[in-house]
């Protein structure tokens, strides 16, 4: 069987040969349904350069977008939808291309890629705060603002890359989001873009001289990161003087560093230091696993909010009252379950899983990653009955057994998240019950010394 232009482009084996097959190159901007990837997306995301300028030679759209399958037509609307969801090459290059980012954006800027395009499928990010997220050179930033990337544009968080630079306090990525004009430097820090470059140069030739190496890489680090950009790719220096070159906190962190400190911050930031001391092995499974979803072109879940949910035991809570007899309401059920926990499970360690407890049944179905095909069968082998007592049986088969009596014996290991999925209201107890047992859950929490972090009691009042 003859691979397809999609793989032998994830492969960095395509040719030219392999494009004068119409079979092939009939898929040249086809998006894959997984991974939200033309095969250009694709060799971009691995950094196999000679593709991409193979393809983009051959007229491979820049933004990846497919011709052929326009959705809108109607000119009056936003043309921003007329094409299927994808993850266009620029945004690749800056979210997730690991080398020669610098060369893959220049190739796609000159091709005529959108500078200002969203990737859809990550929350309408930008390449331009793609970049700034994951701490790209500032020559990079130039790049794409002197292209027409707007430092100011948002995504669906209403974050800005301008915003991210000003709250990390980064001179140098605050610079770099001005126009051209206001980044002009100075008489004197030219004075030491040269005398780096010239020391610089004297560094390469005498690449054994400890002492000239480490003085080029002072004099660069104090005309700043820009020159390091200039040294390298006129000279294509790199060991010891990048290294030294290179201020750390301009450094493209390791996503497994990124996930840690995100985790770190959240810990702290929710007070959940009790559940996660330092170097909890569940953590470093969790990191680990997030490290490695991270670097796979078929994931498009937000890998740091997964990795935010992976810190909480999920407890689905089903409604399984008569009422749910009527049309396809268990299915629809057992569909949100499924949903629910295929993501919940994605990044925890293998004997940690989701657990499914209900209304009436007094039963307990364990879901783990390696069992989801099991779900369906196990959810349906009792046809809902009874009454609709949401407040009665979540104090009882849930907040008793897995939050009050692991508090009363110190052996409450993570943080509990429950989702509640009912077809309507609770009946056959008072109206009250289930918003007097989640605030006497509160109560409980915070008199065995977990705080409340937010104003959960304010809104669960209003």
């Amino acid at each position: 069987m003859m691979a397809s232009i999609y793989d032998l482009a994830k492969s960095g084996q395509l040719t030219k040969e392999h494009m004068a097959n119409k079979e092939i190159i009939r898929d040249l901007n086809t998006i894959h349904p997984r991974t939200k990837l033309t095969p250009l997306g694709i060799a971009v995301w691995f950094s196999h350069v000679k593709v991409v300028k193979l393809l983009l030679n051959n007229g491979a759209n820049p933004d990846g977008k497919d011709p052929t399958k326009v959705q809108n037509k109607d000119p009056s609307k936003d043309p921003s939808k007329d094409y299927d969801p994808v993850r266009p090459p620029l945004w690749v290059a800056a979210a997730r291309s690991k080398k020669r980012v610098g060369t893959m954006t220049q190739l796609l800027l000159h091709a005529g890629a959108d500078p200002n395009i969203v990737s859809t499928v990550d929350d309408n990010s930008s390449p331009l705060l793609a970049a700034v997220k994951t701490y790209k050179p500032p020559y990079l930033l130039n790049a794409l603002v002197d292209r027409g990337a707007n430092p100011d544009q948002e995504n669906k968080h209403k974050e800005t890359p301008r915003e991210i630079a000003e709250a990390r306090g980064d001179p140098d990525t605050i610079k770099a989001l001005r126009k051209r004009k206001e980044r002009s430097l100075g008489w004197l820090h030219w004075i030491g873009v040269i005398v780096s470059i010239v020391v610089g140069v004297v560094a390469w030739v005498n690449a054994f001289v400890v002492v000239a190496v480490v003085g080029a890489a002072g004099a660069a680090t104090a005309a700043g990161p820009y020159v390091t950009h200039v040294i390298r790719r006129r000279f294509h220096m790199s060991g010891i003087f990048d290294e030294k070159v290179w201020p750390e906190k301009l450094k493209q962190p390791e996503p497994k560093e990124e996930f840690q400190k995100d985790a770190k911050d959240f810990i702290e930031e929710n007070d959940l230091n009790k559940f996660f001391p330092s170097n909890d092995p569940f953590l470093q499974t969790v990191v680990d696993k997030a490290t490695k979803l991270e670097a796979n072109p078929d994931n498009t879940l937000d890998t740091k909010a997964l990795t935010r949910l992976a810190l909480f035991q999920p407890i689905m809570y089903c409604d399984d009252s008569g009422s749910m007899n009527e049309g396809n309401r268990v299915e629809h059920q057992i569909d949100i379950v499924e949903r629910i926990a295929s993501i919940a499970t994605r990044i925890i360690p293998d004997d940690e899983g989701v657990k499914v407890r209900f209304i009436n049944r007094n039963t307990e179905i364990m879901i783990y990653q390696r069992t989801l095909g099991e779900l369906r069968q196990l959810m349906g082998q009792q046809a809902p009955y009874g009454p609709t007592e949401l407040g009665t049986y979540l104090r009882s088969r849930i907040l008793e057994p897995l939050v009050y009596q692991p508090l009363a014996t110190n052996s409450l290991r993570r943080p509990v998240l429950v989702f509640i999925i009912t077809d309507g209201c609770p009946q056959g107890e008072y109206p009250e019950t289930l918003k007097q047992a989640i605030l006497e859950c509160g109560r409980r929490l915070e008199a065995a010394g977990y705080e409340r972090t937010g104003k959960e009691e304010e809104l669960i009042n209003s």
